[in-house]
Parts: structure tokens; sequence; C-alpha cells
């Protein structure tokens, strides 16, 4: 009962980043990473959710296609 416990909560478990717990393999981040190293990663990971940016926008957009959101949006004035 003790190792369960411990195999679940042990900071030097492997897990993967998985931001932002995207259907499909390439919406999420791929990286894995020690359990304790985790929370660190995903404050700064390039796939966490951040505000889309544009003015009036209430769309949460993955920080690294924050250049194509706007492009988009430049492109088409939506």
């Amino acid at each position: 009962m003790y190792r369960a416990k411990h195999e679940i909560d042990c900071g030097y478990r492997r897990a993967r980043c998985s931001l932002p717990y995207g259907r499909r393999d390439n919406d999420s981040c791929p990286v894995t990473l020690y359990q304790f190293e985790r929370e660190q990663h995903q404050v700064e990971c390039p796939f966490r959710l951040v505000p889309c940016g544009i003015e009036g926008c209430v769309k949460r957009i993955q920080f690294n296609r924050r250049a194509v959101s706007l492009y988009f949006y430049l492109r088409t004035g939506n």
C-alpha cells in the first residue's frame, strides 16, 4: 500500500508535461521530465495557454501559436 502511494507521489517519477492536455499528441507538450520539475516547466512551457492578446478577444491560445493567431487575425480582419 505504501509503495503504490509513493510511486504516484514520488518526485523522481517521470511524467510528460502534456500541456494543454490536447486531444492529439501534436497539441500537447511532448517533454518528459521528473515530477518535481514539472510545475516549473509548465510555467514556462511553450504549449501553455495564454490570453490571445488581441483586444476584445477572450480566447486562450497556446503560447507557441500566438504569431500564427495574430497573422490570421491581421489577414482576415477577424
